[in-house]
């Protein structure tokens, strides 16, 4: 057996799904030695699609990773591609209602955003993330290898895993984040308890191929179609332009028991007319809403769907997954370099798992509007009864299910605010709701985005760690002395210039200070003493918080 026996600071990560990789980028660009683990070796062994959204905050941090044009030329979905969701009795029948510019895929130049969402599968994020992993030296990849015991001392982490091949090895690291999913290694090895219900919904994936389906129904192209009918009802999902789809069925009574005969069936019935198709699988899964009563246990973290199981609606799933990955990774990489405390980690917890609580709660309200809740009677009638019901369904839908197609909201307007690490002005963020987004600089927020009169994303002259904003001309040298003071406590500062009347209104203040992941740390109009560092460091912390049980 090999062995690994010095931690030297390096993180080992389990599990190579997008968040996972993500976890893995957002250290490695920072020059911290990652090990990722990962069974999958070639991505195309992830026959089912699964996830299909990367969603606005997610895309701002590709962006920030580097990987966010690799990930979308590595989508089969073009720019272009329609980004409807359509409501009908099924493909070829009654079209109810639509939602326009879902999850805001829509190549629009906005100043909320600096890059629209991207439509595309999950094995083809992990390609794109995988291409920017393999740039990174201080990264090692083990594709191939599964975790089979993970355990922790006071100094570091051990992981044993094994190769295909049955070559086992002994990794041992400073800290370990466990990306693994559901059944999460990392989760059971540290006790960490779920709390919330347990297998809320059995459901079903068909996938399944038909490479005439547009042309033959004269359909217009769009992200999904709920086909709401009295059998099955359920969603179709477009994983590929070249004709390749998934029926989700959902609140079935033994998903595990559904035949091939039936799925068959559930399909001929979606598409509602004569068109040739093929199953290709059948993947019955198990809806939970819960999430870890905390996300750190001494050295080990969960993140993903290892914190959290919750309904697919809204497409959260992957996406929170990849603000965790963000979170957790600038935080380790401050304490593996020696400039934050590691009473700074406990705060991952206090910040990550309340937007987990809020989001298991949104997922878990859009899903008691499933397809099933929405079929009323008469929903296929022809004439101007059926006409009638299916208007009124439509003013349902085009209200109850805004926030799982249209939550700008929840994916730009969570906040920190409360958080140990944020320094309050005395302001509150403006009301929130999860399908509206109101840009605020109140200290805990997403940074307000903006274009520059050179046409640069803001977010793009923010630097690797900290950033002191100026919007003013400062020929005093003040704001230099401020970052100084953080230089000189080994706090790595960039100060960015930008003097805008606009600006300075949009953030609220002359001054910012805005952290690594993006969020405001402070903002004011006159400096703050050089203790803020303290603050936004966690440093202040270092004696007040007791050590996260194990």
């Amino acid at each position: 057996m090999e062995s690994s026996a010095h931690p030297g600071g390096r993180v080992i990560v389990i599990g190579a799904g997008p968040v996972g990789l993500s976890v893995a980028v957002e250290m490695g660009l920072r020059g911290i030695p990652v090990t990722v683990i990962d069974p999958v070796i070639d991505l195309s062994e992830r026959v089912h699609p699964r996830a299909r959204i990367v969603n606005l905050r997610s895309t701002e941090l590709f962006r920030r990773w580097g990987v966010a044009d690799t990930v979308r030329r590595h989508s089969a979905f073009g720019p272009n591609w329609p980004s409807q969701v359509q409501f009908r009795t099924s493909l070829a029948g009654y079209r109810i209602a639509a939602f326009e510019d879902a999850f805001f895929t829509a190549p629009i130049s906005t100043d909320l955003y600096p890059e629209p969402a991207i439509q595309i599968r999950q094995s083809d994020v992990e390609f794109g993330i995988r291409e920017r992993l393999a740039a990174l030296p201080n990264v090692e990849a083990l594709y191939g290898y599964e975790a089979l015991e993970v355990s922790q001392d006071d100094e570091s982490v051990q992981v044993l895993v094994r190769s295909r091949n049955g070559e086992e090895r002994r990794l041992t690291g400073s800290y370990v984040v466990g990306a693994d999913g559901g059944r999460s290694i990392v989760r059971r090895a540290f006790q960490f308890e779920m709390v919330g219900k347990k297998a809320i919904s059995q459901n079903l994936q068909i996938l399944f191929e038909s490479k005439d389906l547009y042309n033959t129904l004269d359909l217009e192209p769009a992200i999904q179609y709920w086909c709401l009918n009295d059998e099955f009802p359920g969603f179709v999902q477009t994983t590929s332009p070249d004709g390749e789809f998934i029926l989700s069925l959902h609140k079935l009574q033994d998903a595990n028991a559904f035949t091939l005969e039936q799925a068959e069936r559930a399909v001929k019935i979606a598409i509602g007319a004569d068109v040739p198709f093929r199953i290709i699988g059948l993947d019955p899964w198990v809806i939970h809403a819960r999430i870890a009563d905390s996300y750190r246990r001494g050295r080990a973290f969960v993140v993903g769907d290892a914190a959290r199981q919750h309904s697919t609606y809204g497409a959260h799933g992957m996406n929170i997954g990849l603000s965790d990955a963000a979170d957790i990774g600038w935080k380790l990489a401050a304490v593996i370099q020696g400039w934050a405390p590691e009473a700074l980690l406990d705060t991952f917890t206090a910040e990550r798992r309340p937007i987990g609580v809020g989001v298991l709660e949104q997922a878990t309200r859009s899903f008691s509007k499933s397809a099933v809740d929405l079929v009323v009677p008469g929903i296929a009638d022809p004439g101007p009864e059926g006409d009638a019901v299916r208007k009124e369904l439509s003013a349902v839908i085009l209200k109850d299910k805004a926030p799982q197609f249209r939550h700008i909201g929840t994916q730009l307007g969570y906040t920190y605010a409360g958080s140990p690490l944020i320094v309050s002005d005395g302001t509150t963020a403006p009301e929130w709701s999860p399908n509206h987004y109101t840009p605020s600089a109140v200290p805990g927020s997403l940074a307000p985005h903006a274009w520059l009169a050179d046409g640069t994303s803001i977010y793009d002259k923010f630097g690797q760690w900290f950033t002191v904003v100026d919007f003013r001309r400062d020929d005093t040298g003040t704001v230099d002395d401020f970052a100084r003071a953080a230089d000189q406590q080994h706090i790595p500062v960039t100060v960015l210039r930008e003097p805008s009347h606009e600006l300075e209104t949009l953030y609220g203040a002359r001054f910012a200070i805005i952290r690594p992941d993006q969020h405001v740390a402070w903002r004011g109009n006159a400096l703050p003493s050089a203790e803020v560092w303290a603050t936004v460091t966690g440093r202040v912390l270092q004696h007040a918080t007791a050590p996260a049980a194990e």
